[in-house]
């Protein structure tokens, strides 16, 4: 429980630098939509993904 403590606010840190990288994904999606268009996809389901874990685990455990 302290380790988690100690190191929570640099996981808070990383989620919103992962946040921030997926909004700029959706307007680089936006922009460059009919160019690398399965990569985008692929791209934006992965940290979704990611976001949508990590952002249930702050609401259940903090």
């Amino acid at each position: 429980m302290f380790i988690e403590k100690k190191y929570s606010n640099m996981n808070n840190l990383i989620k919103r630098l992962i946040a921030i990288n997926y909004l700029v994904l959706i307007l680089a999606n936006l922009l460059y939509y009919q160019r690398l268009q399965f990569f985008f996809i692929a791209y934006t389901l992965i940290f979704s993904y990611a976001i949508i874990t990590d952002f249930l685990d702050l609401k259940f455990y903090k």
